[in-house]
């Protein structure tokens, strides 16, 4: 009999909580490491559940986001860690950063201007401006009825230079070694057909992308502790993409006139109480983190939507390609529905977890949990519980579900930019449907890990 691996175990268990009457947790040994005693690993699968350890920041804590960033990244952190005053003085720091930016637009300064309608009709004329240009370069091609990489030849160009615009940063200027290296290995193992390019944009925009992904492997890849072989490769790719945030800290005049960079800099004087070391650290890691968030986050999600709309799995569930982009494409719906119909097809697209540390010895659900054990919550899955999505493989978006795919909707761990990624990947998705489409059969390729190519051609005149 073949041995189960930790992913098999990880689906018999979520198997398990799925049934009625099953447990909030249960043990996954699976995933325990023996090199770290006394560690217990528990998933949780159904919504209700999933939702509340993700909340729950008395009781679950990301301090092992913390401790997997300062091993690779020393002292810069992002909002998703533990709830310390470090962490609320950054936040302070972006809420006054945002608060000059709206006046900038001659816009309402509101508490949380991200959620404000302004600005987001501010990101989307952003992404439109920058899809296009994007498309542009590939119309040429697209006419002469050659295939274009939708992966890497616009989901991350667009991705990157959308950052570049809104954070004013996205990596180096140049391709690192690293960068080099990773753009290698691909290129003489993978034949697509398209070599991945290291030239212009497009080398910048697959530095920042090959820099960042070993960092996301590291931190929320890990359950209990990351593996050494990989502490080396992520601190070295991780130095390259904060050498790029230090080169703008030091010259923010060269960023973007409305980017968070120069917002940054034009606070600085309202927080005297602040020295100099600590606010760059904290200018840092805010930009480093918004960096990552845009950079890849929103092209990894592109690439995995698209994937999804040209797959069977799409008709099997009711919708398809061209259905999903007119709902998008709807200027006469409201941006609640444009979000779930995003939301609607991340849920059935793509898969995620994330890990909590338990800070007491207490119980959960009526489970006894030790201090230092871990949670996972299999987001995934709760996605797929009838009990929050009655009959769960059909597409039926609707704003009033309650959707995980950028974690908890309220509490203290929203995701500051789930509103700015929606608002990307709309635009994104609808303009390249405007001049291509999936080829016959294209199916999301990955490199690494890392989505890599979707073969994509001209749509029908």
């Amino acid at each position: 009999m073949p041995r189960l691996t930790p992913d098999d175990e990880v689906a018999r268990l979520t198997a398990e909580l799925m049934r009625p009457g099953a447990p909030a947790l249960l043990q996954c040994k699976a995933l325990e490491d023996a090199g770290v005693p006394g560690v217990r690993v528990f998933l949780a699968a159904r919504h209700t559940h999933v939702d509340e350890v993700l909340r729950d920041e008395a009781l679950f804590s990301l301090s092992l986001y913390d401790t997997l960033l300062e091993q690779v990244a020393g002292p810069t952190r992002y909002f998703v860690g533990a709830s310390t005053p470090d962490r609320q003085r950054r936040f302070t720091m972006l809420m006054a950063a945002q608060r000059h930016l709206a006046e900038q637009r001659g816009a309402s300064t509101t508490p949380s201007p991200q959620l404000a309608t302004e600005y987001r009709g501010w990101i989307e004329g952003v992404a439109r401006t920058e899809a296009r240009a994007v498309l542009t370069l590939l119309l040429p091609r697209l006419r002469a009825r050659a295939q274009v990489d939708f992966v890497r030849e616009y989901a991350m160009l667009v991705a990157y230079r959308v950052t570049r615009q809104v954070v004013g940063t996205a990596g180096p200027q140049s391709p690192p070694l690293f960068a080099r290296l990773f753009a290698f290995l691909r290129n003489v193992t993978t034949n697509t057909g398209i070599p991945l390019s290291l030239a212009g944009e497009q080398g910048r925009a697959m530095s920042m992308a090959a820099l960042l992904h070993p960092l996301f492997g590291h931190v929320f890849g890990t359950v209990v502790r990351s593996p050494g072989w990989l502490v080396a490769p992520t601190r070295w790719a991780t130095t390259g993409s904060l050498a790029a945030v230090d080169a703008v800290l030091d010259n923010p005049a060269a960023a973007p006139r409305l980017s968070l960079v120069r917002a940054l800099a034009a606070i600085r004087k309202d927080f005297g109480q602040v020295d100099d070391d600590c606010w760059r650290i904290d200018a840092r890691s805010i930009l480093f983190e918004l960096a990552g968030a845009l950079g890849i986050v929103v092209a990894n999600s592109l690439a995995q939507c698209a994937d999804f709309m040209a797959s069977p799995a799409a008709a099997q569930a009711g919708t398809g390609f061209d259905a999903i982009i007119a709902a998008l494409a709807d200027d006469s719906a409201p941006a609640a529905l444009h979000d779930a119909t995003i939301n609607e097809t991340m849920r059935l697209a793509a898969g995620n977890r994330l890990v909590r540390t338990v800070t007491k010895t207490d119980t959960f659900q009526g489970i006894a949990l030790n201090a230092g054990d871990r949670v996972v919550a299999l987001v995934a899955a709760a996605g797929q519980d009838p009990a929050a999505f009655p009959d769960p493989t059909r597409f039926a978006p609707d704003p009033a579900r309650s959707y995980l795919t950028s974690g908890p909707f309220d509490g203290p761990h929203v995701c500051y930019g789930r509103a700015i990624a929606w608002t990307v990947m709309q635009v994104a998705l609808v303009e390249a449907a405007r001049v291509m489409r999936p080829a016959p059969g294209a199916r999301l390729a990955l490199f690494g890990g890392l989505p890599d190519f979707m073969a994509w051609e001209a749509a029908p005149a």
